[in-house]
């Protein structure tokens, strides 16, 4: 039983960042899309850390690793209690706010911004940790994947327009 539990885990959660991993976070997805009761809509977010790369060939993949830890603690700080955030992939991160106006939606990323910008990484001292975000409101019935495509979209624009900024997709 302890060795499932931890395989179990293992194919759940990402190890660094102890986050809801792409695999469970596609789960979580097909489970929402399934539920569909929510009648202020659902909001999906696509966040990526800006300058990543330059973190990790300025002070070294262990500091990136901190950074990605430190993010992953200071964004779950501001969830409400039914979002989801999971590491997509690399330093990029989806986030699932499920009864969420947009209003809501882009509050709760305004507060993880805050909190970045405010966290104390080790290993990267006197650099200001940021994130660009692309935001959506899923519509009733649209399949996740058009939701996280809009949101990518407006992640891009975000990156193009100046980085550490939320763009409504």
């Amino acid at each position: 039983t302890e060795a499932l539990d931890t395989i179990r885990v293992l194919a759940t959660v990402d190890e660094l960042t102890s986050l809801v991993n792409r695999r469970r976070m596609h789960e979580v997805l097909e489970a929402e899309e399934r539920r569909q009761t929510s009648t202020r809509g659902t909001c999906i977010a696509l966040l990526d850390i800006d300058f990543f790369k330059q973190v990790n060939d300025q002070f070294g993949h262990a500091a990136g690793d901190s950074v990605l830890r430190s993010f992953s603690q200071a964004a779950r700080a501001c969830l409400r209690g039914d979002d989801v955030l999971a590491r997509w992939g690399g330093e990029e991160f989806l986030l699932l706010l499920p009864d969420a106006s947009l209003d809501d939606a882009r509050g709760v990323l305004e507060r993880i911004a805050e909190q970045v910008h405010a966290m104390p990484v080790p290993g990267v001292e006197g650099r200001r940790i940021s994130f660009s975000a692309g935001l959506a409101t899923r519509n009733l019935g649209e399949p996740f994947a058009e939701a996280i495509n809009r949101a990518d979209k407006a992640l891009y624009r975000a990156k193009e327009s100046g980085r550490d900024r939320i763009v409504l997709a």
